[in-house]
């Protein structure tokens, strides 16, 4: 029925942002105390940034629709970088400091896109019937992570900032594991409701998969990102090191969701999927380009709108592709 469909989407569109946002913010305030190591710092990070899309990605292998989770991400990485990260640029601009390491996860992001795209372009380069992402692929991604996890614990940390930050940090660790575990608990509920409600409109409108990816759950997906930019301009210290933790989503989303989800047995991918890697690839060299050209490492409010505008087309593109690739 188009009303359960419907129903059980929602319920994941209204349930899964709350649920993340409970797990975000967790993640954030135990983060902020100074006696979370630097490691464990990094791997709450990660349990806030991918825990989402993971179990999206596990319920879409076992609903038969991975192409599903392959499309969410590669658009909810993209957004992260065209959408919220220059949202923050509105109120003033985001500064990249190489001595915390930003600018090199930029460059990170860059090649793991690179990575990705050439790990999928088997027709082009192997001369294979269909691109698929294997498991040899997913092996692959999932070792760039280990790198990860170095880059990031042997960065030098700015500790009058850190110091600042914790004595700003009036929350108790004991609500922080509480919205922490809410999170973990809320998640799967709503992740699995929202894969059910898009197979079921696949299923009935005869809707391609990378579409509901796209234009769905990739922003369902990236609706507590978005939240946490707009709460940015209430409480400044949401703000000091968002700009990176969204680079990093976009990094750990290819590298642990796409690697676990391969893992799981070869994925065949969707129809444009190339194009899109590429538009994801293009993204990080946008975000790249523009902290380079910049004045002092900073995305600014006029270089925002520029990548916010890309996104738009890009959005645009996969509403319309079929009827742009006719013309053709």
């Amino acid at each position: 029925m188009p009303v359960r469909a419907i129903l059980f989407l929602l319920v994941g569109l209204l349930l899964l942002p709350v649920a993340s946002q409970f797990l975000l913010t967790g993640v954030q305030r135990l983060t902020s105390r100074r006696t979370v190591s630097r490691g464990s710092a990094f791997f709450l990070l990660v349990l806030g940034a991918v825990l989402p899309e993971l179990v999206l990605g596990i319920f879409c292998t076992y609903s038969h629709h991975p192409q599903l989770i392959l499309s969410s991400v590669i658009a909810s990485s993209a957004l992260n970088v065209l959408v919220v990260l220059p949202f923050l640029a509105f109120s003033s601009p985001v500064v990249f400091e190489a001595r915390r390491g930003e600018i090199r996860n930029v460059i990170f992001l860059l090649i793991v896109a690179l990575l990705f795209l050439l790990l999928t372009s088997d027709i082009v380069l192997q001369g294979a019937a269909v691109d698929v992402l294997s498991r040899g692929d997913g092996l692959i991604l999932l070792l760039m992570f280990p790198l990860l996890y170095f880059l990031q614990t042997s960065t030098t940390p700015n500790e009058t900032e850190e110091a600042a930050e914790a004595e700003k940090s009036s929350s108790s660790k004991k609500r922080a594991v509480l919205l922490l575990l809410l999170g973990l608990v809320f998640i799967p509920i709503a992740g699995g409701a929202a894969v059910m409600g898009a197979e079921d409109l696949i299923y009935l409108y005869s809707m391609p998969a990378d579409k509901v990816g796209i234009l769905a759950i990739a922003i369902i997906t990236a609706l507590p990102e978005i939240t946490m930019a707009l709460q940015s301009r209430k409480f400044p210290e949401l703000r000091s090191r968002l700009h990176n933790d969204l680079v990093l989503s976009s990094v750990l989303n290819i590298v642990l969701v796409l690697g676990v989800v391969a893992l799981f047995g070869t994925v065949a991918a969707y129809e444009y999927m190339t194009t899109d890697s590429l538009f994801l690839v293009l993204s990080a060299f946008a975000l790249l380009l523009f902290i380079v050209i910049g004045r002092g490492w900073k995305i600014e409010r006029h270089e925002g709108i520029i990548m916010m505008f890309v996104y738009l087309c890009f959005f645009a593109y996969v509403l319309y592709r079929e009827d742009i690739m006719h013309l053709f």
